[in-house]
């Protein structure tokens, strides 16, 4: 919610080592009272500062972060050492026409990212309010988007006997699946 980011969730963060950023206000309306909210530990990364840091979208905020390597807050200086986080929460209508908008609204962040920060990691997170098996996530399992190959953290091998959220996040009648997704 817009209106406690500032005067609770962050303050109480931050007295925790986190900061955080909230999805720009001028996205905010009356249908749509929450935004996206991305919160990191400061002694671990640091968000890189100006315009090429941040920017927010309609349904998604993408944020360039510098590694730090160790508790001094020193940066790393390998050329692998920004990460790109794009954080969303997709259109949730099941239509094609929902389809078509979640793709949309991951498209912009990516193209985002791929001009400031084309040679770094990017990992999409957040709600996508739809199953690894739509056609979004075909996409992101097979193609190419703006030069970046990914996959599901539900995929890999290694989460199959450690996540149980695997089974279904999200359950309705004769059908449950994982709406928030990691893509890295």
């Amino acid at each position: 919610d817009f209106d406690k980011f500032e005067s609770h969730l962050l303050p109480e963060l931050q007295d925790r080592g986190y900061d955080g950023r909230m999805q720009s206000m001028k996205k905010h309306n009356g249908r749509q009272p929450c935004g996206v909210a991305t919160f990191w530990r400061v002694d671990k990364l640091q968000l890189v500062r100006g315009k090429n840091g941040e920017r927010s979208f309609s349904r998604s905020m993408a944020l360039v972060f510098q590694l730090l390597k160790n508790e001094r807050k020193q940066p790393c200086h390998e050329s692998t050492t920004k990460v790109c986080i794009i954080n969303v929460h997709l259109e949730s209508a099941q239509t094609e026409i929902g389809a078509d908008r979640r793709a949309r609204q991951v498209n912009s962040p990516l193209s985002w990212a791929s001009e400031v920060a084309p040679s770094h990691p990017v990992v999409v997170c957040g709600d996508c309010n739809t199953g690894a098996d739509a056609a979004l996530f075909r996409v992101f399992r097979n193609c190419k988007w703006h030069g970046y190959e990914t996959a599901s953290v539900y995929e890999h091998p290694a989460t199959a006997q450690t996540l149980p959220v695997c089974r279904g996040a999200f359950l309705v009648p004769n059908h449950h699946y994982v709406i928030d997704h990691i893509i890295y």
